[in-house]
């Protein structure tokens, strides 16, 4: 089950029920290069859980995202937020169990994961030098095509869209 980690900022341990759960792939929510460049939306939730585990598992597209408008027959509109971000990756979920049937829900969730692009640093985003999944991002931005392809087990036809390529870099300058 892909769940919204929820809209209450910043802070640490913002994720609650039923996004906490263990075995949901818990989405935060991350703006996009139309947005002024890839970054962790303001108002994602961010872990870690009250019981210390670290969520959200992944990111995604969680700003500005055009969607129905409600209440509409043919109307659209911009909105923002988590829910936003958990249709892409419930969308690659499914996309994965069509590319290969057999999979468990742990072994969906452990590839959407593996196949991320990790975006900060690791554990608490906070250790210099640290990389991995983190209570910011999780695991980093949803690679849908990466995860499919992982699923598939061979490679997909034609080529992987273009993405940006991201590097963290730190220290300091004198």
């Amino acid at each position: 089950v892909a769940v919204a980690a929820g809209n209450a900022g910043a802070g640490t341990c913002t994720v609650s029920s039923p996004a906490a759960a263990a075995d949901a792939i818990t989405v935060g929510a991350m703006a996009d290069l139309a947005e002024n460049g890839f970054k962790q939306a303001y108002f994602s939730s961010r872990g870690p859980t009250a019981d210390g585990r670290i969520k959200p598992d992944v990111s995604a597209p969680g700003v500005n995202v055009n969607s129905a408008d409600a209440g509409t027959a043919a109307g659209y509109n911009l909105s923002s937020g988590t829910s936003m971000a958990s249709p892409f990756v419930a969308g690659t979920a499914l996309l994965m169990l069509d590319a290969n049937p057999g999979l468990s829900p742990a072994t969906v969730k452990s590839i959407i994961m593996s196949t991320a692009v990790d975006w900060g640093r690791g554990g608490d985003n906070r250790t210099a030098g640290s990389r991995g999944v983190d209570i910011d991002y999780g695991a980093g931005r949803l690679d849908g095509y990466a995860a499919i392809q992982a699923a598939k087990g061979v490679d997909l036809p034609g080529t992987p869209p273009p993405m940006p390529q991201h590097q963290l870099f730190e220290g300091s300058l004198a």
